[in-house]
């Protein structure tokens, strides 16, 4: 038997701060992401989306609700430079963030670098629609101050 208030407890979502979703990627769809996005968006501090290749970037965006986000990992999914865009602008919070695997180009590395200036991680592996301008702007980048670890294997048609 659970005590009533333990139970209640565990029925509101202030206890949900990290949402992994990784090796669920053919069953999680548009819907059942907004949804629970919905519900934890005021909570989250850390997301997992490996491989969750059927949320459209429409869905993603949701994630510039999660004004507490920190920790994004999108490898895998489907981005693009607008998702990147509201991102910045939606998770001011966000140190970590890995595009890796991902069909990112030069206008997406062109918002990461404007719009996420809290950034201290990112991974590009196997970032392949990247460019030598494009890794140039990104490593230039003034606004990317705290940047400390950039992982870039198999990186670009440079």
């Amino acid at each position: 038997m659970v005590c009533h208030s333990w139970h209640a407890i565990l029925q509101t979502c202030t206890l949900y701060t990290e949402l992994n979703l990784c090796n669920c990627g053919m069953q999680v769809n548009d819907a059942v992401f907004g949804n629970l996005i919905k519900q934890f968006k005021l909570f989250l501090y850390h997301i997992k989306l490996t491989d969750c290749v059927k949320l459209t970037p429409k869905a993603l965006s949701s994630l510039k609700e999660c004004k507490n986000l920190q920790d994004i990992d999108m490898s895998g999914c489907q981005i693009d430079s607008l998702l990147l865009h509201e991102l910045g602008v939606g998770c001011p919070f966000a140190t970590y963030l890995n595009v890796s695997n991902t069909n990112v180009d030069d206008t997406c590395f062109i918002n990461i670098a404007k719009n996420l200036s809290n950034l201290q991680y990112l991974d590009l592996s196997y970032c392949t629609e990247l460019t030598e301008a494009g890794f140039y702007y990104l490593v230039s980048c003034r606004s990317l101050k705290k940047l400390s670890h950039i992982n870039f294997i198999r990186l670009c048609k440079c």
